[in-house]
């Protein structure tokens, strides 16, 4: 494929995009354990995909959220116990009236 952008699988890496450099670190770092998929491996999927994705998502706001502690969740704390308080309020139990 003319043109294809290969993002390594480890270490860091700069891409030259429309004029400014975006700089990628950690590439080897595990995103999802269970697949052994890595930062690096998702960057290459989205390069890959980007020709066909990117004229349908074109002026839409994008947003992937980060969870820096793996299986934490929002509504969680870094010990992994339940917050009633951080969680949404759909996911709050709810006492009887």
């Amino acid at each position: 494929m003319p043109g294809r952008v290969t993002i390594p699988p480890a270490g860091t890496h700069t891409l030259h995009v429309a004029g400014r450099d975006v700089r990628q670190t950690n590439l080897d770092k595990l995103f999802w354990k269970e697949e052994q998929i890595t930062k690096g491996d998702l960057l290459q999927y989205y390069a890959d995909v980007a020709p066909v994705l990117l004229p349908h998502i074109r002026d839409r706001a994008m947003v992937m959220k980060r969870y820096p502690h793996a299986r934490q969740r929002p509504h969680q704390d870094r010990q992994g116990r339940r917050s009633v308080e951080a969680a949404p309020p759909e996911a709050r139990p709810r006492r009887p009236a």
